[in-house]
Formats: structure tokens, sequence, C-alpha cells
């Protein structure tokens, strides 16, 4: 399975189990998060894949190839 198939088959999965388990929005103070919940569950999830050997290749990785899925990432500070 190729990176891309792998991606959207991952964020489809979280995407289903964040709708069951978040069924209401959480209202907050301050700037709305850059990245939705479902965004932040998948590149976690992503990141434990054992291809890479720190945070810091991932978010090399991700910064390179996963921009243009998730256009509104950050970068690693």
């Amino acid at each position: 399975m190729d990176l891309e198939t792998f991606l959207v088959s991952l964020y489809v999965v979280v995407d289903e189990w964040w709708k069951r388990h978040h069924l209401r929005p959480s209202r907050r103070v301050g700037r709305p998060p850059t990245l939705t919940g479902t965004e932040v569950l998948t590149l976690a999830i992503l990141a434990q894949w054992p291809r890479w050997r720190s945070e810091r290749d991932f978010w090399r990785f991700a910064d390179v190839y996963l921009r243009e899925y998730f256009p509104k990432l950050l970068s690693q500070s």
C-alpha cells in the first residue's frame, strides 16, 4: 500500500471514530485551532510508523510530502 492510500484510509477511519466519540465541539477561548482534531490525531498516528527515526525526521517529511494533504500544517518550532 502506498503512502497516499494509507494516509487517506487512516484519515477516514480516524474521522469516523472522531465523529462517533466527539458529538459536540468544545467551545474554547482564544484563537480557533489551525488543524482539526481529526487531522492532529491522523498525524500523531502516522508519526508512530517506524519509518521515522525521530519526531524531527517525521516533521521534515511532513513539511515536504504531506503539505498538500494538510495545507495548514505548522512547522516544528
